[in-house]
């Protein structure tokens, strides 16, 4: 919500009914004087007494159901004492501060004002719950989430705290009064939905004409684009509904207040939050709102103690079914039934799941790289909020380049990058399937605190987010992403039991020892250090054309011709098919006149040689094409 200056509902009670406050904290003063324990300096046991000047401080609302606003007014009143002492008059002044208690309704206007109560002012009495900010947004702590969810069911929706049920999602927004329609409202489907709450035309995408449109649309309805089912899922179109009903409930008189303002400022305009855990001190109205409907809506949808019954329920299942003792091999199939059940989508019943204390879904359908990568477990409290052990490539390059902790590690030989992971290069964590593909084994998947690092993730502004204007009345949901995930290696704790756990089972290894022995053998020309590496492998051209996707007659002039003309990236595929030692790979490509300089490209190189040098060329080539740069070699 973008306004030129702060609304402030202090300041419309204040300019509204600041006599009529006056007036009441006067009578009262006059009617209870006696009790108020007043003197001054000169005045000890006041006759007579009354209000001189009042003085506004604060304002205190809350939130009470449908469009009335209760609220205290903080005043300070300077009270004029007289005594009569010796037939003589003797003048003095007091302070005492009060609370006047207040009522109005808010819709359309200020109506039906009225004093409630005036009491002396005890800051220690000052009511905790149910509070809202002087721009009427409510003030909602993230421990009271699940109670006010709860509450909101209790109104509307009861059925669904008595036991596991999917929540009619039409009929809960019915039930308040409100009308679901559907509209195409942007070109791309970038606009989730609207919440109408007064009578506004909206502007809409009519995709027979390929033109927005404009069309009348009265208050109390919730325009949902259908592309966001089409787009994601029936969950998502679902999460929609209910977003859009908590800005009714809990958003309205933040608009009503706005139109005290201006009657021409008929808007309420969402825009991007600038980070996704912000400072509460810097948080405007509008990331509130938003953070209000996307933190209660799933919690609408999945109340806590049904969904923790029905998940309880299939866990129990699913682990007899498979006979399986391991909780994470049936939180895939598990969580996929609970979506459906509650009509929701994986990721939030994969979220509902760790909320209600199932931690091994941390590592359940993690989407890196474009793919969703195998579920893991770990021991619980290894990672806290915001650590992962799963990293994308091009932000762990990004650390190769820029940490150097985290490139000296790399570099140390000791790690692949597996499945998203960097695991320590072990026969116990990784081994190569039948396709050659490297994969965690069975133990590693299941121990993944004991054999990858941990990296930070953290959250930052999506700057190709854009933020557009529409209609009045509205509170309306984006769909592109409003954050993005940077993930950053730090060298904790646990970062340095896994590194030095890993030099001592890379030291005990085979391969280590034969990478040092044939390196005291390599010849001093490229063409002739290929020929040996190759009979050391004992593979043939053809073999070898076939695993580095390089042409059989390209690797025999590589061998034969001593001056041949090499590209950089012909011979780090030969490196890849050989599946070479890091140091072996360095060398060879020195050989051919080569050194990977600090560029990015050749950052992103010397990375994928050091941790994926055990993978096939069709992954590496993956991996570049992930990373933005062309394959190494192939058309595939």
């Amino acid at each position: 919500m973008s306004h030129n200056k702060q609304r402030s509902f202090f300041t419309v009670v204040k300019n509204k009914y600041s006599d009529d406050i006056e007036k009441a904290v006067s009578q009262y003063i006059d009617d209870n004087w006696q009790q108020l324990d007043l003197q001054s300096s000169h005045v000890k046991t006041p006759d007579e007494a009354y209000l001189g000047n009042l003085h506004f401080h604060r304002l205190i609302p809350y939130e009470v159901p449908w469009n009335m606003v209760e609220f205290d007014v903080i005043v300070s009143a300077e009270i004029e004492i007289f005594e009569t002492s010796h037939s003589q008059a003797v003048e003095g002044e007091d302070e005492k501060w009060f609370r006047v208690s207040c009522a109005v309704e808010l819709h359309n206007g200020l109506n039906n004002f009225q004093i409630v109560d005036i009491d002396l002012y005890d800051s220690r009495e000052n009511k905790p719950h149910r509070r809202l900010t002087d721009t009427l947004v409510p003030i909602i702590s993230t421990t009271q989430l699940e109670s006010v969810a709860e509450s909101i069911l209790k109104q509307y929706y009861p059925e669904a705290l008595a036991t596991p049920t999917q929540v009619d999602v039409r009929q809960f927004a019915a039930r308040m009064g409100l009308t679901v329609k559907e509209a195409h409202l942007s070109k791309s489907g970038t606009i989730f939905g609207l919440m109408i709450f007064n009578n506004c035309t909206v502007e809409y995408y009519d995709i027979d004409t390929r033109q927005f449109d404009i069309v009348a649309v009265e208050e109390k309805t919730i325009i949902v684009d259908p592309e966001v089912y089409f787009l994601r899922t029936l969950g998502s179109w679902n999460n929609t509904v209910v977003h859009e009903c908590v800005h009714w409930i809990k958003h309205r008189k933040v608009l009503e207040l706005e139109h005290l303002y201006s009657d021409e400022v008929r808007m309420i305009r969402c825009q991007s939050m600038s980070k996704e855990q912000p400072d509460e001190k810097k948080r405007s109205d509008t990331e509130w709102m938003e953070w209000h409907a996307n933190a209660l809506a799933p919690r609408i949808q999945m109340p806590r103690k049904p969904y923790k019954e029905k998940a309880d329920t299939l866990v129990a299942q699913y682990m007899q079914n498979c006979q399986t003792n391991n909780v994470t091999d049936v939180l895939p199939s598990v969580i996929k039934e609970l979506a459906g059940f509650f009509g929701v989508s994986v990721q939030s019943a994969k979220i509902r799941m760790i909320d209600v204390g199932y931690t091994e879904a941390i590592g359940v359908f993690e989407y890196v790289d474009e793919r969703y990568i195998l579920a893991h477990s770990f021991e619980t409290g290894a990672v806290v909020k915001n650590q992962t052990f799963s990293v994308p490539l091009v932000d762990s390059v990004i650390q190769y380049a820029v940490n150097l902790d985290f490139r000296r590690i790399i570099d140390s030989w000791n790690f692949v990058f597996v499945s998203s992971h960097f695991c320590i290069n072990d026969p116990k964590y990784v081994l190569q399937n039948d396709f050659g593909v490297l994969e965690m084994t069975e133990y590693a998947v299941t121990h993944i605190d004991e054999c990858c690092l941990i990296f930070d993730r953290v959250a930052r502004p999506n700057k190709t987010f854009g933020v557009q204007r529409y209609t009045e009345c509205v509170l309306f949901q984006d769909a592109i992403a409003k954050t993005v995930n940077d993930f950053q290696y730090n060298h904790i704790e646990h970062n340095k039991e896994i590194e030095t756990r890993a030099v001592a089972f890379r030291a005990e290894q085979r391969e280590v020892k034969e990478a040092s022995e044939i390196m005291e053998k390599l010849p001093v020309s490229f063409h002739q250090a290929l020929i040996t590496l190759m009979e050391w492998r004992g593979i043939t051209v053809e073999e070898l054309a076939e695993k580095s996707l390089v042409q059989p007659r390209t690797i025999q002039r590589m061998r034969n011709v001593p001056n041949y003309n090499r590209k950089l990236e012909t011979v780090i595929a030969l490196c890849f098919g050989l599946q070479l030692h890091p140091h072996i790979s360095t060398t060879l490509i020195e050989k051919a006149g080569y050194r990977l300089t600090s560029g990015e490209q050749s950052v992103t190189y010397s990375h994928l040689l050091a941790t994926a040098y055990r993978s096939t060329i069709h992954e590496v080539n993956e991996y570049l094409e992930v990373a933005g740069y062309p394959r190494l070699s192939g058309k595939e």
